[in-house]
């Protein structure tokens, strides 16, 4: 009886053994599963996160390249508003050169006029000069 029970009692720990490493092992199992989980978990965050830095990255790339482009633009706007300032200041000093030529040319041909005109008046003032001494000298003769 007493060896029945030893057996017994050695079966029932051997059992008992049995599933406590079956149920160390389950356990193991389950810890190991969610370990992965976790790492797989992890992993995705991490795959999500840089995905998101990237994507950030393009939008400020892509913001400066908008900006630079815009600046150019202004810069080109700039330079054409100049260029055509600058065409316009030339524009009106060929004017003011032309506008002066011309009142010169204006003012040349009034003194030309002018002179003809004192030189018409000498010559019919030595005219009459002339034609009065003539009578005079006739005047003298018929005396």
């Amino acid at each position: 009886e007493e060896k029945r029970l030893e057996e017994e009692k050695k079966s029932a720990e051997e059992e008992a053994a049995r599933l406590a490493e079956q149920k160390r092992q389950e356990e193991e199992k389950v810890a190991e599963e969610k370990a992965a989980r976790l790492a797989e978990e992890k992993r995705l965050e991490e795959e999500r996160k840089a995905a998101e830095e990237e994507a950030a990255r393009l939008t400020e790339e892509k913001r400066l390249e908008e900006e630079k482009k815009a600046a150019e633009e202004e810069a080109a706007r700039l330079a054409e508003e100049k260029r055509l300032e600058e065409e316009e200041k030339v524009a009106e000093e060929e004017a003011a050169r032309l506008a002066e030529e011309m009142r010169l040319e204006h003012e040349r041909k009034a003194a030309e006029e002018e002179a003809a005109r004192l030189a018409e008046g000498k010559r019919l003032e030595e005219e009459l000069k002339a034609a009065e001494e003539e009578a005079t000298r006739l005047a003298e003769e018929k005396r």
